[in-house]
């Protein structure tokens, strides 16, 4: 009896389906094909067609029991006739006849994007990648073994394939997967429902023979996890196999089911001649592919690849300035900025300290980076005090400003004494006057601090402790001595030496004089407290 029912419908240019409901008890068809012209001709009853044989003009362009089939590599815009027919040990059902027209309106069945125009910075290469793969590569097999023939597997936890493949040349065990025997994972199938074990693999990858070979079958023997139970083909006793010469593949008993996924792409070839899925390329320039698939379908696409170094930008060393000047940062010539504070200029003009970046940007996209550290300081200043320890020894303490640097003179020689920084004791060799000067510098500049030093005894080093009062004055001079035990002269000098107060008094701890009536101007203070004498600056405004 023929078939129930075939249809046939057009996928787009190059692609015909077919479709057919098979009589309940016979499943093997015949299909035959003919371009433009209908098929006249009819099959020898007894007689066996392989497809790819012609029966007059037309083809047979399948023969197995699968319910569809997709006719490839067709012509454009172009009519064909079929038959199909029912096959019983070589004898023919009557056809049923269906015929379809390829049409290329909706182009090719898959897509090839190498996207946008690429520019790389900083970088030596780039990768291309159609995201495509090539057939065999991607040839998905899925094969289900149902144990229902075989009541001892029902109470498996592991079921192993062991699997060859039949390549043409070849013998039928060939790339076996699988180590008998061995409970070691390799083969060991993954439970579909309580009676189904299945595994998915890609043939080439899986077996690993050569990519250029011819995959005729593969053939399969099913175990328990030491190989003491066997199933194979319950009709023959002979192991399973899978045609695999046909799309799609047909197993060789109903207790195998196959889902084949085939990969439709058949050829990539690029503009510098390799032929992967992807490349990488290290030289700017325009780059192009091409790819083809099962149903002889071309599709290209171009992209343009730029090579670009980082744009160099340089901000120069570390900088420590004084703090009334300015420091101008320039980046360099590019297309945009970004500094750390977020000026978007090419200069960039600094007054505080920190740590400044900028972000350059250039004509591809690129960016570069740099950072410099800038550092404001305050001009130096020096000041001292000190205090007598002992009859000789005397204690500076520091009190000045953004120094750097220390050059101490304790007596005015013009000779370094000490570089220490911060507090510092001396010990003169003799009681006398001595000149005591501090020099502090940094980056800026230098200070000086000069004070006279009177080294006496212990007792009158105390008596010499003098405090002024107020500096400038302008109405009653105070004058504060402390632990004064002999008579006291206080002189005022003018500033061209002439004396305009003199005046002795007891040894009294608090002294005032009155310069209300003086000139303004600078006037030298000498007093004189036994064979001491000490002089002082004064301002009378």
């Amino acid at each position: 009896p023929p078939v129930t029912s075939a249809n046939a419908s057009v996928l787009d240019g190059t692609r015909i389906n077919r479709d057919w409901t098979p009589n309940a008890g016979f499943s093997n068809v015949m299909i035959l094909a003919k371009e433009t012209d209908a098929i006249m001709a009819e099959p020898v009853q007894g007689s066996t067609y392989a497809v790819g044989e012609t029966i007059d003009d037309a083809e047979v362009i399948y023969k197995g029991s699968a319910t569809s089939f997709i006719h490839s590599g067709l012509n454009n815009n172009t009519t064909y006739n079929y038959k199909i027919y029912t096959i019983n040990n070589d004898y023919y059902s009557t056809s049923i006849d269906a015929t379809a027209a390829t049409n290329d309106a909706e182009g090719c069945t898959f897509d090839l994007d190498l996207g946008e125009d690429i520019n790389v910075c900083g970088g030596s290469s780039v990768l291309l990648n159609t995201n495509l793969v090539v057939e065999p590569y991607g040839d998905t097999l899925t094969i289900y073994f149902s144990t229902l023939d075989n009541p001892d597997f029902a109470a498996l936890d592991k079921v192993y394939m062991h699997a060859g493949v039949k390549l043409v040349g070849g013998t039928s065990w060939d790339y076996v997967i699988g180590n008998w025997g061995d409970d070691d994972g390799v083969g060991l199938m993954t439970q579909h429902d309580a009676n189904t074990w299945k595994m998915t693999l890609i043939p080439i990858v899986y077996f690993g023979f050569p990519v250029e070979s011819n995959l005729l079958e593969i053939n399969l023997s099913f175990r328990n996890f030491d190989g003491t139970l066997t199933a194979n083909n319950p009709d023959t006793n002979e192991d399973y196999y899978v045609d695999m010469s046909v799309i799609p593949p047909v197993a060789s008993h109903s207790n195998l089911t196959i889902d084949f996924i085939q990969t439709q792409i058949t050829d990539i070839l690029w503009s510098n001649g390799q032929t992967n899925s992807a490349i990488s390329v290290s030289e700017a320039g325009e780059y192009s592919v091409i790819a083809s698939d099962i149903f002889g379908c071309l599709a290209k696409d171009t992209v343009n690849v730029g090579i670009h170094p980082l744009p160099y930008v340089e901000l120069g060393d570390d900088q420590t300035v004084c703090s009334d000047t300015e420091i101008i940062l320039d980046a360099g010539e590019f297309e945009e900025y970004l500094w750390s504070n977020d000026t978007i200029t090419q200069t960039n003009t600094i007054t505080e300290s920190g740590t400044y970046g900028v972000t350059v940007t250039d004509e591809f996209g690129c960016t570069g980076f740099d950072i410099v550290i800038l550092n404001f300081i305050d001009y130096p200043v020096a000041n001292f005090s000190y205090e007598f320890t002992n009859d000789l020894e005397v204690y500076f303490s520091d009190s000045s400003e953004n120094a750097l640097d220390y050059f101490w003179d304790f007596n005015g020689d013009d000779v370094i004494d000490s570089n220490t920084a911060g507090d510092v004791s001396y010990t003169y060799s003799e009681i006398g006057q001595f000149a005591a000067s501090l020099t502090v510098s940094n980056q800026c500049s230098e200070d000086v601090y000069s004070h006279i030093i009177y080294v006496l005894d212990i007792e009158t080093n105390e008596i010499s402790k003098i405090s002024i009062y107020p500096n400038p004055v302008s109405e009653m001079l105070n004058i504060e001595l402390s632990n004064v035990k002999s008579n006291v002269q206080i002189q005022l000098f003018s500033i061209d030496g002439k004396l305009v107060f003199d005046k002795k008094y007891g040894n009294e701890d608090l002294y005032t004089i009155d310069v209300s009536n003086y000139c303004a101007g600078m006037y030298n203070l000498v007093l004189t407290i036994g064979e001491i004498k000490s002089e002082n600056k004064i301002i009378i405004n």
